[in-house]
C-alpha cells in the first residue's frame, strides 16, 4: 500500500485496505490526508470504494473516534459531488 499511496493509486490502495482488515484500513486513515486524497476533482476513490469506506468506518465508532469522523465528513462531501455527477463521471 505505500507504494500505491506514493504514485497516486489511491483507489488501488484503499481497495487492498478494505479487502483486509480493520487494523491495516486505520493505519492508511492514519497514514493519509483525507483532503489530499478526497479534495481532488474528480474524486480518486470509486463510488463503490467510498460507500465501503462509509460502511466500515461507521460499524464502530466508539474507536478511533475522531480519525473515522474526519474521514466520513470528507466521505459525506465526495459522495455528493459523485451522486451529483452524471453516470461515468465519478
Amino acid at each position: 500500500m505505500p507504494d500505491q499511496l506514493r504514485c497516486g493509486q489511491y483507489n488501488d490502495a484503499f481497495t487492498t485496505a478494505l479487502n483486509a482488515d480493520t487494523a491495516t484500513l486505520l493505519w492508511l486513515l492514519g497514514h493519509t490526508s483525507c483532503e489530499a486524497v478526497l479534495g481532488h476533482q474528480p474524486c480518486p476513490l470509486t463510488r463503490e470504494v467510498l460507500l465501503s469506506l462509509v460502511s466500515h468506518l461507521t460499524y464502530d465508532l466508539a474507536t478511533d473516534t475522531p480519525l473515522k469522523l474526519q474521514w466520513l465528513h470528507q466521505l459525506g462531501c465526495c459522495l455528493h459531488a459523485s451522486l451529483a455527477a452524471p453516470p461515468g463521471c465519478g
